[in-house]
């Protein structure tokens, strides 16, 4: 039999209405079960005990394929030819508009909507593509033009006007970071086998050196970590350049705007009055010392010890929380650090005091609350210590 006219007869079975919901699916079969049972009828009369026998089979019959194309399909089923212009039924037994005609009436604008939508797109993405690529562009030609800059005035510089014999001794000397700062005298007496005069191109000479050396020295020192020193050596060589900028040669005025830039730099602004660098911001001292704790050899801020901290006080938490369900299954425990405090900072041991939230589901409760946890880190072990645990 087609499955469909086989549904038809289910509900021709049950005297299902088209359009029946499951459960006047359910009362039609308690019904016809509550008439057509076999007990219902007297064991005298063999022939009618038998017509309800095979009735009740039946029933059984259509009530359980249209449960399980309920279960399966999530409505009740209809006849093929309810399904045209009336449309479906569902689990409620209130027939729905048929799909086909709103999607035919809004598939257009549907599909309108989603290519503009696309071609909007599209197009902020083409602007924010070459923006980028104009920034880069211009970035480029910046530095060029720059670096064309900087050539030429180191040509002049190096031109007959301004050019000096500098030693091949003094061009190899290597800059040691390390060495004291002092301020190279002006008129230093002549090292042998140089001669410069003793007129202004050899006081000339010697004042570029000595600005340039310190230079070098201050660029050391940044590269070296050592802000203070950095500072002081920028601040000895713009001494010797002198305060009138305006009266100034090009080549003492070239220097005194390389020492300018260095000094306006974030180290030596920061550095220099004992500020440190860390996740791309400049810590206070005072801050740093207060609130940054060792761990493994490195210095941390004690709000990221929140990790760390948890793996290794976790297990003492549950096997507190178990404590407090004696005799009692715990189906699920759940727990959570909220809060981090620093309560001590040295360099032998670190104190914390963290808060917990927790959740435990018992067979016919749900609890939950705050714990107070103490911890000490130890730097040179590596060891956590946790302390007592208590109610918050």
């Amino acid at each position: 039999m087609h499955p469909k006219t086989y549904i038809r007869r289910c509900y021709e079975i049950l005297d299902l209405p088209m359009g029946a919901t499951f459960d006047d699916a359910k009362r039609a079969y308690r019904d016809l079960v509550s008439v057509w049972h076999p007990d219902r009828v007297s064991i005298k009369n063999p022939r009618l005990r038998k017509k309800a026998e095979a009735r009740l089979k039946e029933i059984n019959s259509a009530y359980q394929a249209l449960t399980s194309y309920y279960h399966s399909a999530g409505r009740m089923p209809y006849p093929s030819k309810a399904s045209g212009s009336e449309g479906s039924v569902d689990t409620t037994g209130v027939p729905t508009t048929a799909p086909s005609r709103k999607l035919r009436r809004w598939f257009p604008i549907i599909v309108v909507l989603a290519l503009s939508m696309s071609a909007a797109s599209g197009y902020f993405f083409y602007q924010s593509l070459r923006k980028v690529y104009t920034g880069h562009r211009l970035a480029r030609e910046i530095r060029e033009q720059s670096e064309k800059r900087m050539q030429e005035l180191e040509k002049k510089l190096s031109a007959d006007d301004y050019a000096v014999d500098i030693p091949s001794d003094r061009k190899a000397e290597a800059v040691d970071p390390h060495r004291p700062l002092k301020i190279i005298i002006v008129d230093s007496p002549k090292k042998e086998g140089i001669s410069h005069g003793d007129g202004p191109e050899r006081k000339s000479y010697d004042r570029l050196a000595a600005i340039d050396d310190l230079i070098h020295q201050a660029d050391a020192f940044l590269a070296a970590g050592r802000y203070p020193e950095a500072k002081a050596a920028y601040e000895s060589a713009l001494e010797i350049v002198g305060n009138t900028e305006g009266s100034l040669p090009p080549d003492l005025l070239l220097r005194r705007r390389a020492i300018e830039k260095g000094m306006a730099r974030d180290e030596i602004i920061y550095g220099a009055r004992g500020y440190v660098y860390y996740q791309n911001r400049w810590v206070p001292p005072d801050i740093y010392n207060r609130e940054f704790v060792t761990y493994r050899g490195q210095r941390r801020h004690f709000k990221e010890m929140m990790m760390p901290l948890t793996r290794a006080a976790d297990a003492a938490v549950y096997a507190t929380l178990s404590r407090r369900y004696p005799g009692q299954v715990i189906h699920k425990k759940q727990v959570a650090c909220l809060k981090l405090e620093l309560l001590e900072n040295s360099h032998a041991a670190a104190r914390f005091r963290a808060i917990y939230r927790w959740e435990v589901w018992t067979f016919n409760a749900l609890d939950n609350g705050r714990l107070s946890v103490s911890a000490t880190y130890l730097p040179e072990t590596d060891q956590w210590r946790i302390g007592e645990i208590d109610d918050d």
